[in-house]
């Protein structure tokens, strides 16, 4: 179920974190787990880690962002809109007014 408000925050130290969401800024935080995130709407900040796991953002309907990503030994690929790129680093996508920090130790991220 999609849950909304002003500003969300989600953690979890042994599990996987599973949401569908409408808040223009919002963290997500697992040591162990995966984390997967649909955003239903445009977005200001996003903040998403995991020490050991996968971190997955669904974007439905933010085309402007800027993504700053990092995966220690995981494979990285963002596709926003029509632009699709692969590696991790600081990538601008549109206008690039939303903030996304998504980061992980040992496991793949993946934006679309």
């Amino acid at each position: 179920e999609k849950i909304s408000g002003q500003r969300c925050g989600q953690e979890s130290v042994s599990g996987s974190v599973n949401s569908e969401l409408c808040f223009d800024d919002f963290s997500v935080k697992t040591t162990s787990g995966s984390v997967y995130v649909g955003a239903h709407n445009e977005i200001r900040e996003c903040r998403i880690s995991s020490v050991s796991g996968a971190c997955m953002l669904k974007l439905y309907d933010e085309k402007n962002l800027t993504a700053n990503v990092s995966s220690v030994s995981g494979g990285v690929n963002l596709t926003v809109g029509a632009a699709s790129v692969n590696g991790k680093g600081n990538h601008v996508f549109g206008t690039g007014k939303a903030k996304v920090n998504m980061n992980t130790v040992s496991g793949s991220i993946k934006i679309c």
